[in-house]
């Protein structure tokens, strides 16, 4: 048998330590002075949103930014997440949806994220997230089976 083989097995140094829950990954590391990222995502399907409102958050302890889509959009900033839209076997266009980086002015499925706060430790933001006031209009899902 050779020593590097195909469908060989390697010996993996660092198991025992993840498995005994020493390991240090990435997160556990943060560079000296670094802020952390908390996201505000909706809780609903489909929404229009009536309101958010991120005063209180911006005034919590710790944090630097809180970001809405206006925020990125009154500072100049694209709220869209470019994409490669491929053309179709038949030469026609694919679809070519909308995809905000926060959502504007609805949501479109749970998890969209609608704001972003930015803060010296992850638990600061966390925090202040919890403070947004986001007033959504749920609206009915389009589901089609075909």
């Amino acid at each position: 048998m050779q020593k590097f083989g195909a469908s060989q097995s390697t010996g993996r140094k660092e198991d025992a330590r993840f498995l005994t829950g020493t390991g240090k990954f990435i997160d556990d590391r943060p560079p000296k002075d670094a802020l952390f990222v908390q996201f505000l995502y909706s809780t609903v399907a489909h929404g229009k949103i009536f309101s958010i409102n991120v005063e209180d958050a911006r005034e919590a302890e710790g944090v630097h930014a809180v970001y809405t889509a206006r925020d990125l959009i009154d500072a100049g900033l694209r709220n869209h997440i470019a994409a490669n839209i491929l053309p179709l076997p038949d030469g026609s266009n694919a679809a070519a949806p909308t995809r905000p980086v926060l959502a504007e002015d609805r949501v479109r499925y749970v998890g969209e994220l609608v704001a972003m706060v930015i803060a010296d430790t992850l638990n600061q933001a966390k925090d202040a997230a919890e403070l947004i006031e986001l007033d959504i209009d749920e609206l009915d899902p389009h589901v089609e089976v075909a």
